[in-house]
């Protein structure tokens, strides 16, 4: 008797939120966790269109409403000058720390851009002290469920 072989389906439990050249958002509905997955095509981004990217995330987090964050920057290149550190540190940070209780972060393999996030990271105490750097998904998502 032959079997059918069926594609991989995704878990009716997460949801594709977007999915675009840049990033990639998925709700984890049961254990309300958000997931960033940032792409090699990052690199590309300039000033404007990483502030878009940023927009597009935080209207994702107001829709799903996540008690943690899995911020996956493996592939993550574009290198945050100070100024949109500062940027991102007035504007996102208050906005991400309202409702977030968690960030785990998978750090970059681009030491220019893994310095300059660790230095907005470093910069922000209410960022700071709900960021923990993680090896690997799977230690990531375990100390997110943790709660």
């Amino acid at each position: 008797m032959l079997q059918e072989k069926t594609a991989p389906t995704q878990s009716p439990a997460v949801n594709l939120l977007l999915d675009n050249p840049y990033q990639r958002l998925q709700c984890h509905q049961q254990d309300a966790l958000f997931e960033q997955c940032w792409k090699p095509e990052s690199r590309h981004l300039d000033t404007g269109q990483f502030r878009e990217q940023i927009w597009a995330t935080l209207a994702c987090l107001r829709k799903s409403r996540p008690r943690g964050i899995l911020i996956d920057n493996t592939d993550f290149a574009f290198v945050m000058v100070p100024e949109e550190q500062d940027w991102f540190n007035q504007l996102v940070t208050p906005m991400l720390t309202a409702s977030v209780l968690r960030v785990a972060v998978l750090p970059s393999v681009d030491v220019f851009a893994r310095v300059a996030l660790q230095q907005l990271i470093d910069d922000n105490p209410a960022l700071r002290a709900i960021t923990v750097e993680h090896p690997d998904r799977d230690s990531a998502f375990a100390w997110l469920r943790a709660r």
